[in-house]
């Protein structure tokens, strides 16, 4: 008689304490993706939780032998445990979905970097969590903290939706996924999305500006698998963590370190030949940003080797014209141009060589043909309001540093330097300075184009015209051409868009 109750207990024990050790190793093994499974298999799965746990409750209530009542009590606490573990697990989930539907503004005090899953599934989203703790965990290790804040994000697909999403929020950099299928192949892409992240304490300077023009554009790495097909976690802590938290070191002025972090980017050995070009670029944008116009040479002209490409030629002309080296910077520009004739941050560097000259009306020219191209730029309207300013034209001046401000909002650094700015000059207005062109300047804005054309040997405003079905007045008209005979090889003319368009 004695061995039934025995045999039952023996039963409850081994229920009792498989279900902890089974649920425990799932969570190992699954993470929060446990959670999200099917409702029938949750269902199936906190049943079995709950009839260990009743189990357990019987034995240590019931049975007399110490043994027993050691083991019940142990995998009771294992239960309950297991269920406080599965909790602490799910918060960040339960935070990142709050976050997502509150949609709160980055505090103007801190650097707001936002990290998006690519979609809802459990996978997706490890993914996304796991490169947030780590961007936290470097900060934190730097004693930064409470200077950066990186939150999660609704899933992002798009950079398009990358941008929108950053600047509604006012966040400086935007981490998302995207899948790509092949035939019965899917790879992943991780991107990274840097809408500005300039030193918070910086002044209105046009080194800063030009830096803008070659490091606010979005970094693309693919996620290799390993050899059981499984996609690789490598590149997130060898690229993605080391290139965020490297323009967040730029963001509270800690160029150096984020030099660093650019450096350790540019060692992993996948990286497709655009994605190590821009790395070199973002590391040569550190050293131009540090004051070490020396080094910063290297890694630029190390990114044209490996593609050639305009950040590197945009780059090496901040890089000259750190040294007042205006007919190099020029040329480094006019090469930028010449590889990406649609890059608005060249056609800055181009306008603010002229300025240096007080060539005010090419600057000016050269600044509206960046605005063109990108209304939405504010790094262009920052060169105009300073352009004004070499006029004395505090009103004008103010407007554009206005337009500026409002469209870098989400970058702190920028968009304070820019606003003080535009308070010094109403409270000391600047003194004229003598320039090349006394022909006063219209107020900054976007002009309607439909292309540009780069000047090459043998052309003229007719042929030009007649190539655009356009006529040579408007040209001339949009251009503002003081001699429409006087043209030269590599200038850059707007074309308006034709009559019937």
């Amino acid at each position: 008689m004695q061995s039934r109750p025995r045999l039952f207990h023996i039963l409850l024990l081994i229920a009792a304490v498989a279900a902890p050790v089974m649920y425990l190793l799932a969570l190992a093994r699954y993470g929060s993706a446990l959670l999200y499974l099917a409702i029938p298999r949750l269902v199936v799965t906190y049943v079995a939780l709950g009839v260990g746990a009743a189990a357990s409750t019987y034995l240590l209530l019931s049975v007399q032998r110490p043994l027993f009542r050691l083991a019940a009590g142990v995998a009771l606490a294992a239960t309950l445990g297991s269920i406080l573990y599965a909790e602490l697990i799910w918060r960040p989930d339960m935070e990142r979905a709050i976050a997502e539907v509150e949609r709160r503004l980055f505090s103007e005090k801190q650097t707001g970097i936002l990290v998006a899953a690519s979609g809802d599934a459990p996978e997706d989203v490890e993914v996304a969590r796991a490169i947030e703790r780590a961007i936290k965990g470097v900060f934190e290790q730097s004693g930064i903290g409470d200077e950066l804040e990186v939150r999660p994000s609704q899933p992002i697909n798009t950079e398009s939706q990358a941008r929108t999403v950053g600047e509604e929020l006012g966040a400086s950099v935007v981490v998302w996924s995207s899948a790509r299928t092949v035939g019965t192949r899917t790879d992943s892409e991780i991107h990274i999305t840097v809408l500005g992240a300039s030193n918070r304490e910086m002044v209105l300077d046009p080194l800063p500006l030009l830096v803008a023009g070659f490091t606010q554009d979005t970094l693309t790495v693919a996620r290799p698998r390993t050899a059981d097909g499984k996609m690789s976690s490598e590149v997130v802590s060898a690229v993605v963590v080391p290139v965020v938290t490297g323009f967040g070191f730029l963001a509270v002025d800690q160029p150096l370190l984020a030099g660093t972090q650019f450096q350790a980017a540019t060692e992993y050995a996948r990286l497709s030949t655009e994605a190590q070009a821009q790395i070199q670029n973002y590391l040569g944008a550190a050293l131009v940003l540090h004051g070490r116009y020396d080094l910063a040479a290297a890694p630029f002209e190390e990114s044209n080797k490996i593609q050639p490409n305009a950040g590197a030629w945009m780059g090496l002309g901040a890089v000259a014209a750190a040294g007042h080296l205006w007919d190099e910077a020029e040329r480094c520009y006019s090469q930028a141009i010449a590889l990406d004739p649609y890059s608005p941050g060249a056609y800055c560097g181009l306008g603010y060589v002229y300025a240096t000259r007080r060539d005010i009306h090419n600057a000016y020219l050269a600044y509206q043909q960046s605005i063109a191209l990108d209304p939405d730029y504010g790094v262009p309207y920052a060169f105009m309001g300073m352009l004004y300013e070499l006029r004395a034209d505090v009103t004008s001046a103010q407007q554009a540093y206005q337009q500026a401000a409002a469209l870098v909002r989400f970058d702190r650094g920028m968009h304070s330097a820019i606003a003080r700015r535009s308070e010094e000059i109403r409270q000391n207005p600047p003194t004229p300075v003598p320039t090349a062109t006394p022909k006063p300047l219209p107020t900054a804005s976007p002009i309607p184009t439909s292309a540009l054309h780069t000047v090459e040997q043998g052309d003229n405003l007719k042929a030009i015209a007649d190539t655009y079905g356009v006529s040579i007045s408007e040209i001339v008209e949009i251009n503002d051409l003081e001699n429409p005979d006087e043209l030269y090889i590599g200038q850059i003319l707007l074309i308006p868009p034709p009559a019937d368009d």
